[in-house]
């Protein structure tokens, strides 16, 4: 009824009104789905990446802590699978090429090419704690590999 030609139902504007009306309640319903379902879990994902931000500030702060009183690392928190390879490596955070780099714990080729990019963009590191300005490294990390890097003026 709503096609035909000769018997219309409805006059044009008629139609648009129904249409436009259509569209509306799609528009709402597309709303409150996203509202209600889609978007449930962004509260949960908002609180986790501040506690994570708030996990990671404390990080650096024990860090910091770590250097001036000059505390070792604990023993043990080497990959297994580089820790033969890792133990006798010393690398200068300054020389070393992206596949020494890929050598360390927790250190793989992606890791080692925003080192090599940043080393290029910012220029020398002045302590291995800079490492954490890299995208990537965090203090975790920085705690695993720092024991096999060193700064050689």
């Amino acid at each position: 009824m709503l096609c035909s030609s000769k018997n219309t139902f409805f006059s044009n504007s008629e139609k648009l009104v129904v249409v436009a009306l259509l569209v509306l309640l799609l528009t709402g319903s597309g709303v409150h789905i996203y509202k209600n379902v889609l978007s449930a879990g962004t509260e949960d994902f908002q609180a986790k990446s501040r506690l994570d931000a708030f996990e990671n500030d404390i990080q650096a702060v024990i860090a910091k802590d770590r250097v001036k009183k000059k505390i070792p690392e604990k023993k043990g928190t080497e990959r297994k699978r580089k820790t033969s390879i890792v133990k006798t490596i010393s690398l200068d955070l300054n020389q070393a090429t992206k596949e020494e780099f890929e050598q360390l714990p927790h250190i793989g080729p992606v890791i080692a090419q925003r080192i090599i990019d940043y080393r290029k963009d910012v220029g020398r590191f002045n302590s291995v704690d800079e490492l954490v300005k890299v995208k990537g490294i965090g203090i975790k990390t920085l705690n695993k590999v720092s024991p096999y890097l060193k700064i050689v003026n």
